[in-house]
């Protein structure tokens, strides 16, 4: 039902599916067929880059390579990333079990996630998503050896995925366990921290666009959202300003950001007020886009209050805390909250269930006038 409906709603909703040479993962899938490697995202010949973690480009340079590189891939793209969401479903309801000894609290979280999010296939945030689940799931019962294989993965699809899988790790299991993930997790990283150590003579961490980042969403023409304002991009973009790009390719993406990043903290001085209200916008835009993502950020909070004495309560409270920090600072757009969107889905569920019985229970006493001997519900695990 799950895939039909998420199809369903791409199709009807309008493709969001980006093909075209301004998309930065599929610029470098294409780079990756014409055997240039991690190159040129920008649409311009700009060299190796850092911009993305590299298995999203992979998985779409396989789509591109079976497929062709023709509008007819966007089918197999949709329906790869529809699978993901699918499976992404499945997870929530299996972690529901695991967590609550029931899958009514993953049923809710996987109609809200269903409703709330939208494949976009050129996007990691679907990727991303199942990488946290999957980590999640196992880091309930696994050796800190194997969680930080898949956290490692999952770095290496988004790096951002760092805020939640460490706190989630440390809170959960201990610090010495988060540790021991850690190191694991860098370890399966280093092919690509040695690539792009050889690529820019220097070391690069995973992704390296942050100053980039910073620099288009705090400045003169800056909004709080990622469509706000579009005219930024035209002046201030690689990716549609030539001379930008030429800039690009004379310093290397790291030197480049390095002094965007520089640039945009600048700005910040001279412009603490506006720099104040923009992250206050993006902080209100993270957990209330729109009215159903408002009620679920409700009663996911809700749910992490009342599982608040458990460990995995506090495991979830840090890492839906510390994940968003980064983007309170640049610009918003939905599909960065995916990722963790679930988690906070997750408890919302639960508080949901938890409400649900309550009332159930109340009706069940009122019914027999005080005499039931109905237990309470009982305290998080």
């Amino acid at each position: 039902m799950a895939a039909p409906v998420t199809v369903a709603r791409e199709l009807t909703g309008g493709l969001s599916i980006g093909f075209g040479p301004s998309w930065e993962q599929m610029a470098i899938a294409r780079s990756l067929l014409a055997g240039r490697g991690f190159a040129d995202p920008f649409g311009f010949p700009t060299g190796p880059t850092a911009v993305c973690a590299p298995l999203h480009p992979l998985l779409l340079a396989a789509i591109l390579r079976i497929f062709g590189d023709s509008p007819a891939a966007a089918v197999p793209a949709l329906l790869v990333e529809a699978a993901i969401h699918v499976a992404c479903l499945v997870l929530l309801v299996r972690i529901s079990a695991a967590v609550f000894a029931s899958w009514v609290p993953g049923l809710l979280a996987a109609a809200a996630v269903l409703a709330c999010a939208r494949p976009s296939p050129q996007w990691e945030n679907g990727m991303a998503a199942l990488a946290a689940e999957v980590f999640f799931l196992c880091l309930l019962t696994r050796s800190a050896a194997t969680v930080g294989i898949i956290a490692g993965l999952g770095w290496l699809i988004s790096p951002s995925l760092i805020l939640l899988s460490f706190p989630a790790a440390f809170f959960l299991r201990s610090g010495r366990y988060a540790g021991r993930m850690a190191l694991v997790a860098l370890f399966a990283t280093a092919p690509w921290l040695v690539r792009n150590a050889l690529a820019f003579h220097t070391p690069v961490f995973l992704r390296d666009n942050f100053g980039l980042e910073l620099f288009i969403s705090n400045n003169d023409l800056a909004g709080p959202g990622q469509r706000d304002t579009l005219q930024r991009y035209r002046l201030l973009h690689p990716n549609e300003n030539a001379a930008a790009a030429r800039e690009l390719i004379r310093s290397g993406e790291p030197r480049y950001f390095s002094q965007l990043q520089s640039e945009a903290f600048q700005w910040i001085r001279h412009h603490p007020r506006r720099f104040l209200v923009l992250t206050v916008e993006r902080i209100g835009l993270w957990w209330a886009y729109n009215w159903f993502v408002t009620i679920v950020s409700v009663f996911g909070v809700t749910g992490l209050w009342i599982f608040r004495g458990a460990p995995l309560g506090r495991a979830a409270s840090a890492a839906v805390f510390f994940f968003p920090l980064p983007y309170y600072v640049i610009q918003f757009d939905p599909r960065y909250a995916y990722p963790v969107l679930w988690l906070l889905a997750l408890f919302a569920g639960f508080s949901m269930w938890r409400l649900l019985r309550w009332a159930l229970d109340f009706r069940d006493r009122g019914s027999l006038n005080g005499t039931s001997s109905t237990v309470p519900v009982g305290s998080p695990k």
